[in-house]
C-alpha cells in the first residue's frame, strides 16, 4: 500500500504550491473551489477502490491525483503570472533526477536480493543519493542551480572562520 501511495506522494508536494499561488493572489473563493474539486475526486476514488480493499483505495487515490493534476494546475494558474508550462519547466530537473534515482534504487534493490535489510537500505540510500546528485548536476543548468542552493545555504547557516584574528589583552 505504501508503494502505491508513494506514487501519489511524488506529485502532491508540488501540486500543493498551486494553493499558495491562488492564496497569494487573494483568490480564496477559487481556492475553495479547488478544494471542493480535489476533495470530491478523492472521495469518489475511495468509493471506486473500496471494492478491492485497501490497495484498491490506494490505487484509486493515486489515479485520481494524476487525473486531476492538469485541470487543477490550469484552473489554479489561469489568472496568475505562473503558467502551466512554466510550472512544468521549473519542476522538470527534479522530476528527471528523481525518476533516474528511483530506477537506479529499484535496480540496486534487485541486485542486493538475499542481503540483510540493513545492507539493502544503506546501499540504496547511498546509491540513490549519488545518482540523484549526479543526475541533477548533469542536466542543463543543474550545476549552476546546485551552486546557487549552496550559496543560499551559506547565507543562512552560521559560518565559522579560522581567518579571524584573535586579539590578545593588553
Amino acid at each position: 500500500i505504501f508503494q502505491i501511495l508513494a506514487l501519489t506522494a511524488f506529485i502532491q508536494p508540488v501540486l500543493s504550491t498551486t494553493g499558495i499561488v491562488v492564496l497569494s493572489l487573494g483568490q480564496t473563493a477559487r481556492l475553495f473551489r479547488i478544494g471542493l474539486f480535489c476533495g470530491s475526486a478523492a472521495i469518489l476514488s475511495f468509493l471506486a477502490g473500496i471494492r478491492w480493499g485497501a490497495s484498491g483505495v490506494a490505487w484509486g487515490y493515486c489515479i485520481a491525483n494524476y487525473m486531476t493534476m492538469l485541470p487543477m494546475l490550469w484552473y489554479s494558474f489561469r489568472m496568475s503570472p505562473v503558467s502551466v508550462t512554466c510550472f512544468f519547466r521549473t519542476i522538470s530537473r527534479p522530476v528527471v533526477a528523481s525518476l533516474t534515482m528511483a530506477a537506479s534504487v529499484l535496480g540496486l534493490r534487485l541486485l542486493l536480493t538475499g542481503h540483510s535489510d540493513a545492507v539493502i537500505l544503506t546501499m540504496c540510500l547511498l546509491g540513490g543519493l549519488m545518482v540523484y546528485m549526479s543526475a541533477w548536476t548533469l542536466l542543463p543548468g543543474g550545476w549552476q542551480t546546485l551552486c546557487d542552493i549552496l550559496a543560499y545555504a551559506r547565507l543562512i547557516l552560521p559560518v565559522k572562520s579560522d581567518c579571524l584574528e584573535q586579539t590578545s589583552p593588553r
